[in-house]
């Protein structure tokens, strides 16, 4: 599938696919990255957790503009305009999430788009810590059980 809206090198040699969902690091290029077509089809649109693993990570999305640190998160939706930016060479999570799958398991998922509300640290510090350690732990081979894993 292709995503338009991320324009950054892979750091590991390919993404790791877990059930639907699709987890890789990449080197940011440094450039500003903006989605400016949006995916109109909900069967085809992700939404994209970004979480920046040194530096800082400036977005905006909804009417919502603001910052992210390593180890904190931002959720953006290839539904709407959104953009990016961060440092070149910044190491970046970017997790996509079929807009079909979140919206089945979060209510109100449009309400979390550019952090409209402020993120809960020690459950940030969970699901960053999870994510890496899935990352270490099927980095060579995949998962025995994809679906149960997401």
């Amino acid at each position: 599938m292709h995503q338009p809206a991320i324009r950054t090198r892979s750091t590991t040699p390919r993404p790791i696919q877990i059930g639907r969902l699709t987890r890789e690091i990449t080197q940011a290029g440094g450039e500003r990255v903006c989605n400016c077509e949006p995916v109109r089809e909900l069967g085809e649109s992700c939404y994209m957790l970004l979480i920046p693993l040194s530096g800082t990570l400036d977005y905006a999305q909804a009417g919502r503009a603001g910052s992210v640190g390593a180890g904190e998160y931002v959720l953006l939706s290839q539904m709407a305009f959104h953009e990016f930016a961060c440092q070149p060479n910044m190491p970046l999570m970017v997790l996509r999430i079929p807009a079909l799958e979140l919206r089945g398991r979060l209510t109100s998922v449009d309400d979390h788009i550019g952090r409209r509300f402020g993120a809960n640290v020690q459950m940030t510090r969970l699901l960053v810590d999870l994510l890496r350690s899935v990352t270490e732990v099927f980095a060579d081979c995949p998962p025995p059980n994809p679906e149960a894993l997401a």
